[in-house]
């Protein structure tokens, strides 16, 4: 079993947090700088996160154990 965790995208998650849905707004200053604390300096898509989840799901992964793959464009090699 593997785990895949995504940052930041262009579509954000549902959060569903025990106490209740929360909405969350982006303001354009804040946006601009989590896109830019990535090493890509942009948002990923969801695409690009289900193309992962699709890869471990593939016979060939069935080796992959134990693993954590952040799909983040660079945003924990960066910053650690």
């Amino acid at each position: 079993m593997a785990e895949v965790c995504p940052r930041f995208t262009t579509r954000p998650f549902r959060l569903v947090p025990s106490t209740g849905a929360r909405s969350y707004r982006r303001t354009s200053q804040l946006s601009a700088a989590f896109a830019l604390s990535s090493s890509l300096r942009r948002y990923g898509n969801p695409a690009e996160v289900a193309y992962m989840i699709v890869a471990l799901l593939a016979p060939e992964a069935s080796y992959i154990t134990g693993a954590v793959i952040p799909v983040d464009g660079g945003l924990t090699a960066r910053n650690g």
